[in-house]
């Protein structure tokens, strides 16, 4: 009998599987953190390293170690911070705009697949579970 982490153990990992796949094809080489780290700043331009790791729930250090590469890679800017000299501002660069709008193509077709035997209802009510699930997850459980 399968449980609920189980299915999704062999979700996730088919799913990333498939996403690696198709970014080594598309001569995307960089590993999945730092795919991660570029797409939470093009979501967010001006964000700063440590609204980064709470986001992706990763430690400081080494959010601010990969945007450092992301940086020395040519995909994202460091710009100051108007009022913290200590803390600076993150923007993706036009080449790493360009390698994201690339990463959205592929995670999209990706999407596509995953759900191409659901209809849109299954897809919605797939998405909300997961959320549901989450959100009980993430929960403060009370001690007995």
């Amino acid at each position: 009998m399968s449980s609920a982490g189980n299915a999704l153990f062999g979700l996730l990992h088919a799913y990333k599987r498939v996403l690696r796949e198709r970014y080594m094809a598309a001569g995307i080489t960089l590993p999945l953190s730092h795919l991660r780290v570029l797409g939470e700043i093009g979501r967010h331009e001006g964000v700063m390293a440590r609204e980064i790791a709470a986001a992706l729930l990763q430690d400081k250090g080494l959010i601010t170690r990969v945007t450092r590469e992301l940086e020395r890679e040519g995909l994202i800017e460091r710009h100051p911070h108007p009022t913290d000299s200590r803390a600076a501002h993150l923007a993706l660069s036009a080449n790493g705009r360009a390698l994201r709008e690339r990463i959205k193509t592929i995670e999209k077709a990706c999407d596509a697949q995953m759900v191409a035997a659901l209809s849109a209802d299954q897809a919605d009510a797939f998405i909300d579970t997961v959320n549901a699930m989450t959100e009980q997850l993430d929960r403060e459980q009370e001690t007995p």
